[in-house]
């Protein structure tokens, strides 16, 4: 089931009086790919002079993501508001002229991107509105004609949908991306994540989710939003590995300038270095704050491994990732250890993406996955 977020748009215009005919909104129809952002535009025509108009807009929540709305000018007066309580944008135009507001035109551009893990398909954009929302200068009831566009997006294939291959020595077939659902648990799925509003039965990542803040490695950004799609820093890598070892104590020195003693991930960073699990970008510096890359990330989980003692002898090759060639040499074994145990899957079939930055979404999976899997010291 698509989900959908709901958010209003308020038009305040100041017209003369003018006979309550419809008109039209017409929103744009594009086709894009995984990854790109696209510009919607929001067109008025036949505007019989409207001087309030309440919209709501519902997207595709599983394909896109709304980053930007803006007002082109059509009509003088517009304020845009990303703090409203309830939905991330408000659009009000209100004008102390008494001109009147007939203008035809591009009243406004959406601007979404679309997910890289998008699956293939028509990304819905829908504006609807209730009765008594609409009204001309007479203050009478306007009836809209709606024509709401969509993003067409060539995306991922559904995953029962994905041929299968065989490549390489130790490959275990057909690998499925990320946005597959991961392997079950060994234990019942907690339902602690329900309480964040970003965070769905449906989604990809919900059983990862659930699995990694019952296990309490993992907290929401609030206690209502986990921001899945928001990227994961060195910093929270490293704590949470901390805390799946009952955040040991150590008594190894801080070596990094940037690490300071009072911030929350101080002993993590110490007792990694200690044991090997991480390194500094540079002898000194550590770039706590900076995004982890999916390379590094999958890096540090096989120096877990060692740490753990597992079981960690490669025999895969990765050539048949297109994106191959861009892994650095130091995460090449790290990335064939991650493929084998499925620890990592792919963005596509044919693509690893090593240099993208890990999202937290990403990364609860990841770690879902490297704590299910039984490797024998």
């Amino acid at each position: 089931m698509k989900k959908a977020i709901s958010m209003i748009f308020i038009f305040l215009f100041i017209a003369q009086i003018c006979c309550a005919k419809g008109f039209e909104l017409t929103v744009d129809t594009k086709a894009a790919k995984a990854g790109e952002t696209v510009i919607l535009d929001l067109t008025l025509s036949d505007n019989p002079g409207i001087i309030a108009a309440l919209f709501e807009l519902e997207y595709d929540k599983e394909r896109l993501r709304l980053i930007k709305a803006e007002d082109k000018g059509l009509l003088r007066g517009a304020v845009f508001s990303q703090t409203y309580e309830k939905y991330p944008y408000i659009m009000l135009w209100n004008s102390s002229s008494a001109k009147n507001f007939t203008s035809n035109g591009t009243l406004a551009t959406l601007t979404f991107k679309v997910l890289d893990n998008a699956i293939s398909g028509d990304g819905f954009i829908k504006i609807s509105y209730k009765p008594d929302n609409v009204y001309n200068a007479d203050l009478n009831n306007v009836d809209i004609h709606i024509n709401n566009g969509a993003i067409s997006v060539e995306g991922l294939p559904p995953a029962n949908d994905k041929p299968s291959s065989n490549t390489g020595s130790g490959n275990k077939g057909h690998y499925q991306t990320e946005i597959s659902a991961p392997m079950e648990p060994t234990q019942p799925i907690p339902e602690a994540n329900t309480t964040f509003n970003d965070v769905h039965k449906n989604d990809w990542y919900y059983n990862s989710v659930a699995y990694i803040v019952e296990k309490g490695l993992m907290k929401g950004t609030s206690d209502t939003v986990f921001s899945p799609d928001s990227t994961l820093t060195r910093a929270m890598l490293v704590t949470i590995l901390h805390r799946n070892e009952d955040m040991p104590n150590t008594n190894a020195d801080n070596i990094f300038d940037d690490v300071s003693s009072d911030m929350y991930y101080a002993d993590a960073v110490c007792w990694a270095r200690e044991n090997k699990i991480v390194s500094g970008i540079t002898e000194n510096q550590f770039s706590p704050d900076s995004n982890i890359t999916r390379e590094q990330l999958v890096s540090i989980l096989y120096r877990y491994a060692m740490y753990k003692n597992y079981a960690i002898d490669v025999n895969i090759s990765l050539d048949h990732y297109d994106d191959f060639s861009s892994i650095s040499e130091y995460a090449i074994k790290p990335m064939q250890y991650a493929v084998m145990n499925g620890i990592i899957k792919g963005n596509t079939d044919t693509t690893i993406n090593p240099q993208g930055n890990a999202t937290r979404a990403e990364a609860a999976t990841m770690l879902y996955r490297f704590l299910e899997i039984k490797n024998e010291p």
